[in-house]
């Protein structure tokens, strides 16, 4: 099979495009690699020799048919739209993700119910977090984003509460979070409590959704605000 093309989850050969088997180890060498690790070293430092690969034709398409859906640009974002009072969130935690499809840096926004028994009202935290596309070449460094979290009142359509914090991941950790494939480091996994620097916050007021709205536009910034209109437009 000479003269095949490797891709994140799928491979090229005369025209027609293959899922890889179930039985392959997709697993990639460097993060945000475009192709599992055994095609990238096939592919970089093989040079002789035949490539053999089991083809099977139930897995195939037409090369051009073939929808992607592991590389950073296979679409923008996963979960729903978020319009508060008009969303139906039945599940008690609900994770939006939107992706700037140029610089691979993503917006999460997970939103979780609670319950006040002071109030005895439901209520929502709303909670944003920018996640950068960080390098292999930082795999030594922390990544580092911004966490904002809020607290929503749907029946009186007030927060109570909106803080402004900063979050610092190992790169380890961050690389699974990023990915959204590790079921033990989800991508709504926290930082350690003392890596979680809380920079400002309000609270013990009424606060609209106007003015929660400027406050995370005033503390994300340009790209993340594109992200975060797409979420709620």
């Amino acid at each position: 099979m000479n003269g095949v093309e490797f891709k994140v989850d799928s491979f090229i050969f005369d025209g027609k495009a293959y899922l890889y088997n179930i039985l392959t180890n997709l697993s990639q060498i460097n993060f945000g690699d475009k192709m599992p690790g055994f095609a990238k070293i096939i592919t970089e430092e093989v040079n002789t020799g035949d490539i053999l690969l089991r083809l099977d034709e139930r897995l195939a398409v037409p090369e051009e048919q073939i929808i992607s859906y592991s590389t950073l640009d296979f679409e923008r974002f996963r979960g729903p739209q978020f319009h508060f009072a008009n969303s139906d969130l039945n599940r008690r935690k609900t994770i939006i993700v939107h992706i700037d499809s140029e610089t691979g840096d993503k917006l999460l926004m997970v939103i979780k119910k609670d319950y006040d028994s002071v109030k005895d009202k439901e209520f929502l935290h709303i909670e944003i977090e920018t996640l950068p596309f960080c390098s292999t070449g930082e795999a030594t460094s922390s990544c580092i984003t911004t966490f904002l979290h809020g607290m929503y009142y749907p029946t009186v359509d007030v927060f109570t509460h909106i803080d402004y914090t900063r979050n610092q991941y190992i790169f380890s950790d961050y690389e699974q979070k990023y990915m959204d494939a590790n079921p033990d480091i989800p991508v709504d996994f926290y930082a350690e409590k003392k890596l979680h620097y809380k920079i400002w916050c309000i609270e013990n007021g009424e606060y609209t959704r106007e003015v929660w709205y400027k406050l995370m536009i005033a503390s994300l910034h340009e790209k993340y605000r594109v992200l975060l209109d797409e979420i709620l437009a």
